[in-house]
């Protein structure tokens, strides 16, 4: 992927997410509109220590619901 070949790493976030709530301040700033609410996050930047970094051997789809 291209995020690697510049290298930056991730890292998903699901607990905080729903933690914050529905009337968090992120998501006055996020734009998505009324009734769309995210269930996880992905944290993206550089590694501080790239040794560290270590391919996911994990396969995920992105799935898009629309009522």
């Amino acid at each position: 992927m291209k995020a690697t070949e510049l290298g930056l790493s991730s890292v998903i976030l699901r607990g905080f997410v729903g933690h914050l709530g529905e009337k968090a301040q992120y998501l006055k700033l996020s734009g998505l509109g009324n009734g769309i609410k995210p269930v996880i996050a992905i944290g993206i930047g550089y590694a501080k220590n790239s040794d560290s970094v270590k391919p996911s051997k994990r396969n995920f789809k992105i799935i898009r619901v629309e009522e």
